[in-house]
C-alpha cells in the first residue's frame, strides 16, 4: 500500500497473533490440557487397578474336580418319601408328608430386590469332597435398604432337583452343592444345582452364589483387625476347653475375636445345635459388615487386595462394579435383619435311610416356608390380619 509516497507493509498472520491478549491465552490453554491428561490418566489408572483386583476372584469354571461313578451319586440320593421314622416334633410343628407336586411353588423375582447366595465350604487343600459347611442367603431389598441373612440349616431334608442328567431326590440341603460340582466336574454346578434347590423348594430366585473357604474367613476377619460379638458362659467354656491357649483373654460379654477365634466360635455346635450356630454365623457376618461401614480408603484397598483372590464367584466383572457403585454408598444406612429357614412351628425331626444307614435329619413345610421367605425379603406383602 502507498501511502504519502511510502509502503506500508501489512502484518503477517503470525505476527496478528502474536499480540498480548492471545499470548494471555496460551498457559490457560496449556494447563487445561495437562488437567485433562492427568485426568485420564487417573481414570485409566483406576480402570487398570480394578480390573487387577477383579481378575483375582476366581470363576467357578476355573475349578474342576473328577466326577463321581453314577453308584457313588445315587448312594447319596434317598428316594422320595422314604422315611423310616417320623421321629419326633421339633418347636411345636406337627409332622406332615410333603412332595414336590404340592410344594414346589412359581420362582418370584423382583428388579429391586438381589438374591446372594453366601456358601462357606468345608472342604481343605487337596480335598474333593465340597460340602456347604454353611448357606446364607443375602437379600437386598432396594426400596426398604435392608439386608436380610437367611441361614439355611444344613441338616434340612429338601428335594434335591433333578440336575446334570440326573433324577430327583431327598437328602440334606448340604449335599446339594457336592453332588452338584460331581455331575459336572465343575464347582460351577455347585452354584447352579444349589440355586436351583432353592428356587424349587422356596420359590426365591438366585441372582448370584459366592463362595468362600474357612481359611478366607480367617484372614478377612483379621484384615479388619477382629470383629465384635457377644459370648455366653456356655459358649466361653467352649472356647476355653477347644482353643485354651487361643481363648485367655475372652470374657463372658462383649469380645474382640481374631479371626481364628471367630471362626471356632461360628462353627460350635456341640453346647446348642445347628439353629445356634448358624445365629453365631450371621452375627459375625454382620459385624464384619459394622467394621466395614467405617474404613478409610487406604484400608478399603487393603481389604479388597486381600479378600479377592479368596473368592470364588459366578458374578461378571460388570455385575461387581455395578454392585460396588451402587451399593458401597448406601453400607452405612443398611439395616440388617437376621433369620433361619425352617422358620419356628414349621419344622421336625426325622430318621432317613440313606444307602442303609439311618440319618438325622430336619424336615419342614416347605411350602409355608417359602411363603414365610419371599415375605420376610419383600418379595411379597405381608397378609392383613
Amino acid at each position: 500500500m502507498r501511502y504519502q509516497g511510502h509502503y506500508i507493509k501489512k502484518p503477517k498472520k503470525s505476527q496478528m497473533s502474536d499480540t498480548p491478549a492471545s499470548k494471555g491465552k496460551k498457559p490457560v490453554l496449556i494447563i487445561l490440557l495437562v488437567f485433562l491428561a492427568l485426568i485420564l490418566a487417573a481414570v485409566v489408572a483406576v480402570v487398570i487397578y480394578w480390573n487387577t483386583i477383579l481378575s483375582m476372584m476366581t470363576g467357578p469354571q476355573d475349578i474342576t474336580l473328577p466326577s463321581m461313578s453314577d453308584e457313588e451319586i445315587e448312594a447319596m440320593l434317598n428316594p422320595i418319601g422314604s422315611i423310616s421314622n417320623s421321629g419326633t416334633s421339633l418347636d411345636g410343628a406337627a409332622p406332615a408328608e410333603t412332595s414336590p407336586e404340592n410344594t414346589w411353588p412359581e420362582v418370584v423375582s423382583d428388579q429391586n430386590i438381589t438374591n446372594i447366595m453366601l456358601v462357606g465350604q468345608a472342604s481343605r487343600a487337596g480335598e474333593d469332597y465340597r460340602l456347604a459347611d454353611s448357606m446364607i442367603l443375602c437379600s437386598i431389598n432396594r426400596e426398604t435398604n435392608t439386608l436380610t441373612l437367611t441361614s439355611l440349616q444344613r441338616d434340612m431334608r429338601v428335594v434335591i432337583p433333578a440336575y446334570a442328567g440326573h433324577t430327583q431326590g431327598f437328602n440334606r440341603i448340604n449335599n446339594v452343592y457336592h453332588l452338584g460340582s460331581y455331575w459336572t466336574g465343575e464347582v460351577k454346578g455347585s452354584m447352579e444345582m444349589l440355586a436351583l434347590c432353592i428356587e424349587q423348594n422356596f420359590g426365591v430366585k438366585i441372582d448370584h452364589t459366592i463362595e468362600v473357604d474357612f481359611e478366607s474367613v480367617e484372614k478377612i476377619i483379621n484384615k479388619l483387625g477382629g470383629v465384635k460379638v457377644e459370648i455366653s458362659e456356655a459358649e466361653l467354656k467352649y472356647l476355653q476347653d477347644t482353643i485354651p491357649e487361643y481363648s485367655k483373654n475372652l470374657t463372658v460379654g462383649t469380645n474382640r475375636l481374631d479371626g481364628y477365634q471367630a471362626l471356632t466360635y461360628a462353627r460350635m455346635r456341640k453346647i446348642d445345635g445347628d439353629r445356634q450356630r448358624t445365629e453365631r454365623q450371621r452375627e459375625i457376618i454382620t459385624s464384619v459388615i459394622d467394621s466395614v461401614r467405617d474404613v478409610s480408603l487406604m484400608e478399603l484397598h487393603e481389604l479388597a487386595t486381600t479378600v479377592a483372590s479368596m473368592i470364588v464367584t459366578d458374578m461378571t466383572n460388570s455385575e461387581i462394579t455395578n454392585y460396588i457403585f451402587e451399593f458401597l454408598p448406601k453400607l452405612s444406612d443398611v439395616k440388617i435383619q437376621s433369620q433361619a429357614i425352617p422358620f419356628d412351628g414349621t419344622y421336625w425331626s426325622v430318621e432317613v435311610d440313606v444307602d442303609g444307614i439311618l440319618q438325622y435329619m430336619i424336615d419342614c413345610n416347605l411350602q409355608k416356608n417359602g411363603e414365610l421367605l419371599r415375605e420376610s425379603i419383600g418379595l411379597v406383602e405381608a397378609e392383613e390380619e
